[in-house]
């Protein structure tokens, strides 16, 4: 999941030339598709060494530009670099991509007010609630509650925390209390 594009199906084809068995250079095509917004078709050239047939590269530096988009992502430019932690284990870096624009926020919650009970008995009182999310871009979304509505609550005061997760990877959160009186 990528925060702003959601579930991304990513595949990167690659060529290396191994003509410096101690230093490969390889040209990369990396494809990120977020179903039902489109594509995004990134071309970076990866320079680092390695041993010869390894894909670990040491000191690896990624320069890319964007050439393609279709569908929300058309006409998507940018380019930037990537320059790795050292142990070539995370890579990290930016893409700008002027013109487009990134769902980033999270799904905001109705019902997630404070109740009071009184219980029916030593066990506590069944509290009944609805809470339901919404996204300005999914809409209705299912909230999830870490204790669910007709839940039996002890005498005190339960925290219950809800939350839900758009299509965009934006996670939203809610809390509210339950007080339960003898």
């Amino acid at each position: 999941m990528i925060r702003g594009l959601g579930a991304v199906r990513f595949t990167a084809i690659g060529h290396t030339d191994m003509s410096d068995p101690t230093c490969g250079k390889s040209t990369e095509q990396f494809t990120f598709e977020a179903p039902g917004k489109g594509t995004i078709v990134v071309n970076g050239t990866v320079e680092g060494c390695s041993t010869p047939f390894s894909a670990t590269f040491n000191r690896v530096k990624i320069d890319f530009s964007s050439t393609a988009g279709v569908d929300h992502f058309l006409g998507v430019t940018g380019s930037g670099s990537i320059v790795s932690n050292g142990a070539a284990i995370q890579l990290t870096g930016q893409l700008d991509a002027p013109g487009v624009t990134f769902d980033l926020a999270p799904p905001t919650f109705r019902g997630a007010v404070n109740h009071a009970a009184k219980s029916s008995g030593p066990a506590g009182a069944r509290v009944r609630f609805s809470v339901s999310a919404v996204d300005a871009v999914d809409g209705a979304l299912k909230a999830s509650c870490t204790h669910r509505s007709g839940s039996v609550f002890r005498i005190g005061i339960t925290r219950v925390t809800c939350s839900a997760t758009d299509s965009s990877a934006n996670r939203g959160r809610a809390t509210f209390s339950v007080k339960v009186t003898r």
